[in-house]
């Protein structure tokens, strides 16, 4: 365990071979550190490893998996990503959203757009959240949707994503959380609105 957290730290390419073989150890910790470690070295074969620690028992171990992929930068992940969106924690779930985001470039654009034709509503709204910051319009649908959601912090997260967007028809969606019941939700709608408004003046 000490050693997989000294190797989180500071990873050297050299151990890369025994850095996935640590992979299978017992200890969750370790599984999760050495995880860390893949996505520090961003060598792109730790995929096919990394992909087995998505179905790891440990929340924390799939959580990582999920950041090291991201962070990897191969479009090949998305689709793994994505069939990690439903997952039962919260968490997880926060991870996963996060490594599509660290994906979205014009490359993944393709991937992401089929991903999100062929999603559940449970995965729309993190493909979204990617395809935001690509200013992209087949987000703003999923994005619009989470005024009803029960989560103020997916509600947030929505809001900042349609600022991203800073696409004029995400204003109509923006304007539905003016009346959010959290005060940090209608202030970022606000702020989301304004900027969209000002860069269409320019």
């Amino acid at each position: 365990v000490n050693a997989a957290k000294l190797i989180a730290v500071q990873p050297n390419a050299g151990d890369f071979r025994d850095i996935v073989r640590a992979l299978e150890d017992s200890d969750p910790e370790v599984r999760r550190d050495c995880a860390r470690a893949l996505g520090q070295l961003a060598n792109p074969a730790a995929l096919k490893p990394l992909f087995r620690l998505l179905s790891d028992d440990n929340w924390f171990v799939r959580a990582e998996a999920a950041s090291a992929l991201g962070k990897i930068g191969d479009t090949r992940a998305v689709g793994w990503l994505v069939q990690l969106l439903p997952d039962p924690d919260g968490y997880v779930r926060y991870s996963a959203t996060v490594a599509l985001y660290d994906l979205a470039t014009a490359s993944s654009r393709p991937w992401l757009l089929r991903a999100l034709a062929s999603a559940g509503s449970a995965q729309q709204f993190g493909i979204a959240v990617a395809l935001a910051r690509l200013h992209d319009p087949a987000a703003l649908a999923p994005l619009a949707g989470a005024v009803r959601n029960n989560d103020a912090e997916i509600r947030r997260r929505a809001v900042e994503a349609l600022g991203e967007c800073g696409l004029a028809e995400g204003t109509n969606a923006l304007a539905l959380f003016l009346m959010d019941p959290e005060p940090a939700v209608r202030e970022q709608a606000r702020e989301a609105i304004g900027r969209i408004s000002a860069h269409r003046k320019q």
